[in-house]
C-alpha cells in the first residue's frame, strides 16, 4: 500500500472512534436517566433465568417429547389410546413376524416389510424390529438373489 492510502484508512479510523467514543457517552447519559426515572430502556429484554422459552422439561430434555409419526390414511389400525400405549391393533414386531412367517421358505425381503410398516404410518423403520428378531433367532436373513437388500426367513 501506498502511505496516502494508509494515512487516509488512519484518519478514518481515528473518527471513527472518536465517534464511537460519543455514542458510548450519549448511551451512558441515557441509562442514567432511565435509572432516575426507574425504568428500564426496552431495547433489554430481560428473564427470568432458566429454560429458554418454548422448551419442555423432562428428564431427557426436549428430545423426549416427539411429535407422533403420520397419520395412517383411510381406516386406521390405531386403537387411539393416546400418544402413549398401544397404538396399533398389531404391534410391530407381531407384523414383521407374522410377515415373515406367511413367507414361508421363500422369504420376504426387507423392503416390502418395511413398505408396509411405512404405509400404515408408524413411526421408524421395519429395520429396527428386524434387527431385534434377528438378535433373538426368530428371524434368519439371507442374500436376495433377485435384487438387493435382504430375504427374512422364519427360524
Amino acid at each position: 500500500m501506498s502511505n496516502t492510502k494508509i494515512r487516509e484508512l488512519e484518519s478514518v479510523v481515528a473518527k471513527l472512534e472518536t465517534e464511537r467514543q460519543q455514542h458510548l457517552q450519549a448511551v451512558a447519559e441515557i441509562d442514567a436517566a432511565f435509572e432516575k426515572m426507574g425504568i428500564s430502556p426496552s431495547g433489554q429484554m430481560r428473564r427470568k433465568p432458566g429454560p429458554k422459552p418454548g422448551k419442555r422439561k423432562g428428564k431427557l430434555g426436549a428430545m423426549a417429547y416427539k411429535k407422533p409419526g403420520p397419520k395412517p390414511k383411510g381406516k386406521s389400525a390405531r386403537k387411539g389410546k393416546g400418544p402413549t400405549g398401544n397404538r396399533y391393533a398389531v404391534s410391530g414386531t407381531e407384523l414383521v413376524l407374522g410377515m415373515v412367517k406367511k413367507a414361508g421358505a421363500k422369504g420376504v425381503p426387507g423392503g416390502e416389510i418395511n413398505e408396509i410398516w411405512v404405509k400404515q404410518g408408524r413411526a421408524g423403520s421395519a429395520y429396527n424390529i428386524l434387527g431385534q428378531l434377528l438378535d433373538a433367532n426368530k428371524v434368519k436373513k439371507q442374500k436376495n438373489k433377485a435384487g438387493r437388500g435382504s430375504l427374512y426367513i422364519a427360524a
